[in-house]
């Protein structure tokens, strides 16, 4: 179940940091939670499952997610591509954990 936005498609969900690719790009950090959804954070990575595997707010997550929290991305190989993408989904929707 994908999903289009910010001029992307997004792939996912990823139930597990483990089961993401090991690829450059952007992902999204949700929260599932009584049929609703709530962005919990956003980033860029050169390799998403490792910076996912051992994120620092990871913690921050978890404390404002009873539910299910999931992992939605896009592969991008340009890192100015991934750092204006990121920026411009922080300023949109203004996730839980990390700032803009």
């Amino acid at each position: 179940m994908s999903f289009s936005g910010w001029g992307y498609n997004f792939e996912g969900p990823y139930s597990s940091p483990d089961r993401v690719p090991a690829a450059a790009g952007v992902y999204i950090v949700w929260c599932y939670q009584d049929n609703v959804w709530s962005l919990l954070d956003v980033g860029q990575a050169k390799d998403m499952r490792e910076r996912l595997m051992n994120h620092e707010r990871a913690d921050c997550w978890r404390h404002y997610c009873r539910g299910s929290i999931c992992f939605y991305l896009v592969v991008i190989p340009a890192e100015n591509e991934r750092r204006e993408l990121e920026q411009s989904i922080r300023r949109d929707k203004n996730p839980l954990c990390g700032e803009i």
